[in-house]
């Protein structure tokens, strides 16, 4: 892969926890519990949707889902949260050359190369070395193509 190809990587699963109490302790509840059950998570976003409320996000390997189903549901009912939700057709898409991810702008160009083929961004997570979005997964292939076009193509093709 050229330097500035993308990564991508299915087998992943969005899960929501929808309408929990906005309070101190929530996030270190539901990520203790998934830590000791051995679940990895990745990208984790957490938004406030007002009336105290809140909604947690956050994505893991497919292998995974039986045993996340399971704990959430437990916390849904201990954080009297409205709602669980999975999404298993999601993919992620991300940059991960830190020279380029700290170039000025190139978070923009990321997406608005996926915007203009289409492709909605569910979830983004930056850091030095990476910019990841979370796309829907039917869409993986058409992201991978603009971003190959936007930011240079892989080598090994």
């Amino acid at each position: 892969m050229s330097p500035h190809g993308p990564h991508t990587e299915a087998n992943v699963v969005k899960i929501t926890l929808r309408g929990a109490p906005d309070r101190p302790g929530m996030a270190a509840g539901i990520f203790s519990s998934l830590g000791q059950r051995g679940i990895n998570v990745d990208l984790i976003t957490a938004s406030a949707i007002g009336g105290g409320r809140s909604d947690v996000s956050f994505i893991v390997s497919q292998q995974d889902l039986d045993r996340v189903t399971e704990t959430m549901e437990t916390l849904r009912a201990e954080f009297e949260a409205e709602e669980v939700l999975i999404d298993p057709n999601v993919a992620i898409v991300s940059l991960q050359v830190a020279e380029l991810v700290q170039t000025p702008g190139t978070a923009g160009r990321m997406f608005a190369a996926l915007s203009g083929r289409g492709i909605n961004i569910d979830m983004i997570s930056t850091s030095m070395a990476s910019i990841t979005c979370v796309i829907p997964e039917n869409r993986v292939e058409d992201a991978v193509r603009v971003l190959e076009e936007e930011f240079g193509r892989r080598r090994d093709s």
